[in-house]
């Protein structure tokens, strides 16, 4: 720097310092006329020095107009996303599993209902009472419909199930 140059490269300036060194360093930097191109992971020095940043990321090189900070809190920001995304999956799946299993053992229940039902057709109170033998005739319907919508349900949450394990 005291030799007049117009243009610093450097690599990490601020490892292995202490903070008066920083301080030092920084001050120093700050004074300075020229072009600086430096790699940092000390946001604090990036943020109090650079004009343009340009950030590589996997494999990328991209240029930023934001300063570090604003970076440094999109990136956290998206990472927590990603991990909010991924604990609601995990409640999805669970959600999903647990209905499974509560309808594996509903419809047991529901087909001896059923049965119940049908045989109760055969008893003298029921096939002589047209009424009584049109209200077991409805419930018999009901108890049909709600298997169905059981089986449709359980069928559709298995097909999740498997998409999302073929996705793991």
């Amino acid at each position: 720097m005291l030799s007049g140059d117009n243009l610093l490269i450097l690599d990490e300036p601020t490892n292995h310092l202490d903070i008066q060194g920083k301080e030092a360093l920084e001050k120093a930097l700050e004074n300075f006329d020229g072009t600086m191109i430096f790699v940092s992971h000390d946001r604090y020095f990036i943020d109090k020095l650079a004009s343009d940043v340009f950030v590589i990321q996997d494999g990328i090189i991209r240029h930023e107009a934001r300063s570090i900070q604003e970076i440094a809190h999109e990136e956290k920001k998206a990472v927590n996303e990603k991990k909010e995304t991924s604990k609601e999956a995990y409640q999805q799946i669970k959600r999903i599993k647990n209905r499974q299993q509560k309808i594996e053992l509903l419809l047991p229940d529901l087909h001896e209902q059923l049965e119940l039902h049908r045989e109760l057709r055969f008893d003298e109170d029921y096939y002589h009472d047209p009424q009584k033998m049109d209200n077991l005739n409805q419930e018999i319907d009901a108890i049909h419909v709600e298997i169905k919508q059981l089986e449709d349900e359980w069928t559709e949450n298995a097909l999740i199930l498997e998409e999302q394990s073929n996705n793991e």
